[in-house]
């Protein structure tokens, strides 16, 4: 057994040297038509969107995160991991044997060393051992690819909706908190660590009853930490070379399927890491979480879904700008990073850029890529004009900016909007921006 999830994150994590932002979110609970309530399922509504799936930081270590555009249409994701007592309800129902019954046990850890034991399977803890039902609101473990594909293919006949794991693209849109999220760059919901997940600093090399830390921005728990989560996709390193940009489903056959997410006994994984494991493989921290497309009962949205359209994104290459100190200059060759094209702000703050669309749109969220020295705290005005050149909304908000990192900015009621003002009011002694995108 090897883990090939190999960056992890600094405990300079810990030093407190990253912006605090206080969290919001709305948790949708839809239940099982058919649910006794028992072992409820609670699952998180995910509104569909465009983001940035993978990291540029990542190019100087590997290539298997390349960063690209995804477009999702919506879609449920649990709102917490499976636990022990869920799984047992599936396992009584069905007399099901996992993979580690049939096939000499599961993996555990002593130390840093794993040791494919006998007679552990789902009922167990991280070292083997039978649980005590009070650990039934723990994640379960020692579940292979397979054994969680048949819980979710129980649950669907059992609730007459369709559950399924969630797709590699869809579960690191739902860990960055879809369009609500804060920009974190590292885990999911929030700047530290200690807050968010259970990992090797505070686990005690166990794991923990699930939804006891910090959420993210949708109101999901644990997606950093505690477990790792098998998605439905097949991995392939390089398969982001060659993504669709719409409802990526991962390539069509493969020896080994994706895992996200991190687990108790290691490092804090960062959120655009990508593992893989054979579907076969079980051990003391690999688990899941169970996602769907059909409407569930409790909450209904689907009037609500943007156009495809609407969602692709419009780079400054296709729009022009304007710039203080640099009138109206073209931006095509910001994308690329040229310092000659690209917007730099900051030093003699403020300062603005102007984007004019091509023809008049529908904003909900504005990204760039930090491209600057030394890292710190940027406050940003944004104001949008009509077609006429009329001021019709405004906004402030402020972001930590790192280089190579990503922020997003996200707005509501924004429509037929033709130009965009953007102003640097307060940064550290200069900053720059070279990738911006409108959505």
């Amino acid at each position: 057994m090897k883990n090939k999830c190999t960056i992890w994150i600094s405990r300079l994590l810990l030093m407190g040297l990253f912006y605090f932002d206080p969290f919001s979110f709305q948790v949708i609970q839809a239940q099982n038509s058919k649910d006794n309530g028992t072992n409820l399922v609670e699952m998180v509504f995910v509104k569909g969107g465009t983001f940035i799936m993978g990291d540029s930081s990542s190019y100087f270590i590997y290539n298997r995160e390349k960063p690209h555009y995804v477009i999702l249409t919506s879609f449920y994701i649990g709102k917490c991991e499976i636990t022990v007592g869920q799984f047992e309800e599936f396992i009584n129902e069905t007399g099901f044997q996992t993979y580690a019954d049939k096939h000499g046990g599961s993996w555990v850890i002593y130390g840093d060393e794993p040791e494919l034991k006998g007679g552990v399977n789902w009922r167990c803890d991280v070292r083997g051992n039978p649980r005590s039902q009070n650990d039934y609101n723990h994640p379960v473990i020692h579940i292979s690819w397979k054994d969680a594909v048949a819980y979710c293919e129980w649950l669907s006949r059992k609730t007459g909706k369709n559950y399924r794991l969630p797709t590699e693209a869809e579960w690191e849109y739902a860990a960055k908190g879809g369009i609500s999220s804060k920009g974190y760059p590292y885990v999911s919901g929030g700047i530290y660590p200690l807050e968010v997940g259970w990992w090797g600093n505070n686990s005690g090399n166990e794991t923990h009853p699930v939804g006891q830390k910090r959420p993210n921005e949708l109101g999901i728990y644990d997606m950093s930490g505690n477990v790792e989560e098998w998605c439905n996709d097949w991995y392939d390193e390089n398969y982001y070379n060659r993504s669709p940009s719409s409802d990526p489903k991962g390539p069509v056959n493969g020896k080994e399927r994706v895992v996200r997410g991190g687990f108790w006994g290691g490092d804090l994984v960062i959120i655009k890491d990508r593992c893989s494991r054979p579907p076969s493989d079980r051990f003391g921290g690999l688990g899941f979480r169970v996602a769907s497309n059909d409407p569930l009962i409790g909450y209904s949205n689907q009037s609500e879904n943007k156009s495809t359209l609407n969602q692709i994104p419009l780079t400054i290459e296709n729009c022009s700008c304007s710039q203080q100190y640099k009138p109206e200059k073209k931006c095509e060759n910001a994308v690329d990073g040229n310092v000659e094209t690209e917007w730099i702000a900051g030093g003699f703050a403020p300062q603005w850029i102007k984007l004019t669309l091509e023809g008049s749109r529908n904003i909900y969220k504005i990204s760039w890529v930090n491209n600057m020295s030394p890292e710190g705290q940027v406050n940003m005005d944004f104001n949008f004009y009509n077609e006429d050149g009329n001021l019709i909304s405004t906004k402030s908000d402020s972001f930590y900016a790192k280089n190579g990192q990503t922020n997003s900015a996200t707005f509501t009621d924004l429509k037929n909007i033709r130009q965009i003002k953007i102003t640097v009011t307060k940064s550290p002694s200069w900053v720059s921006f070279k990738e911006i995108y409108v959505f």
